[in-house]
């Protein structure tokens, strides 16, 4: 398929055809989701019906920007999904794909290690019920032998209607509805390579038939687009942890690790776990996210200022307790952090 221009899509579809959602756009079937936001973001600067600059009384004019504005809408609802879109471009034939093509979906972990998944191929086939002619009826008990004749209870058809009575001509099948032929399903596993490409065709054995991969986004980790078998993931820190750093468990690819974030870690800053990546063949980035401390409602704040005077023995008390957790915790953070230097420096 041809890619348009932007300008190309302000011109009427004069040919007859149905535009596709990449026409509309008028963006390629190769276009990427950065391409499409901005194509989207330009029309409707132009198209959107608050920015239409038109003789507010050509109402015919006001429509057309109105029913453009809304198409516009729908491609890019479309186009700016992955899952939706691959489901457009299966069925249009577009970008390699084709309409028989069978979706199957793998999570980001399934991806990178391969696995083993089923796919099921729809098919028609012929009816048993009525032999794929697609009428009804079923067969008559009373013509079991020949006679002089016509079986006065079919009147020489061989079969009544589904009713049990006189077989009507327009009269069709129950179980394929006239059709002549019913759905029904190929089954075969299909072997999902490592780390397969973003819509990669996997042939179905016993079939001449694809399987189109999907991977599912992950809300955990994001591949990287400098290497690719680097993976990035965020690690969230309340605003005392970063203050204080520590030791922090972290999920990867390949297991749980921990990694040791310095006191006074601002939001944003990266560690990087080596050989943590896709096949170990890459590393695995940690962004640290610091979340905004929680907010203090003005009346919870005015009502422990009223009984602070009543709490105070008590407040003392646990004073106390919570210094002597704290400088257990220190104590045990220095230890870790003693370890963890050793081995460091051991290696």
């Amino acid at each position: 398929m041809a890619a348009r221009t932007a300008r190309d899509t302000d011109e009427n579809n004069t040919n007859g055809e149905e535009e596709s959602c990449y026409d509309i756009l008028g963006v390629s079937p190769q276009a990427s989701e950065k391409e499409i936001r901005k194509a989207y973001r330009l029309l409707a600067l132009k198209y959107h019906p608050d920015k239409y600059r038109g003789p507010s009384d050509d109402e015919k004019k006001k429509a057309d920007v109105a029913k453009k504005f809304a198409s516009m809408t729908v491609a890019f609802d479309c186009l700016s999904d992955p899952l939706k879109r691959l489901k457009y471009d299966r069925e249009n034939a577009v970008n390699g794909l084709e309409k028989s093509d069978v979706l199957i979906n793998v999570t980001f972990k399934e991806s990178i290690n391969g696995c083993t998944k089923l796919a099921m191929v729809p098919f028609k086939t012929v009816c048993v019920k009525c032999n794929g002619t697609g009428k009804g009826g079923v067969a008559c008990a009373n013509c079991t032998v020949l006679t002089r004749g016509s079986c006065r209870t079919c009147f020489g058809k061989g079969v009544l209607g589904n009713n049990g009575g006189t077989m009507n001509e327009d009269e069709i099948c129950k179980k394929c509805k006239g059709i002549g032929a019913v759905d029904d399903f190929f089954q075969n596993r299909v072997e999902v390579p490592k780390n397969p490409k973003q819509n990669q065709r996997v042939k179905i054995q016993g079939r001449e038939t694809y399987a189109v991969i999907y991977t599912m986004p992950s809300k955990k980790f994001r591949k990287c687009h400098s290497n690719e078998h680097d993976v990035r993931t965020t690690l969230q820190l309340t605003a005392l942890e970063a203050k204080e750093g520590g030791f922090f468990e972290v999920e990867t690819l390949h297991g749980k690790e921990t990694v040791y974030v310095e006191d006074g870690t601002e939001d944003g800053a990266e560690k990087i776990l080596e050989k943590q990546g896709i096949e170990k063949k890459g590393n695995q980035i940690v962004s640290i996210e610091v979340l905004p401390p929680p907010v203090v409602e003005e009346d919870k704040e005015e009502e422990g200022n009223e009984e602070e005077g009543e709490e105070k023995g008590g407040e003392k008390r646990k004073a106390d307790l919570e210094e002597e957790e704290e400088e257990d915790v220190q104590k045990l953070l220095a230890e870790k952090k003693r370890k963890l230097l050793e081995k460091l420096n051991s290696s």
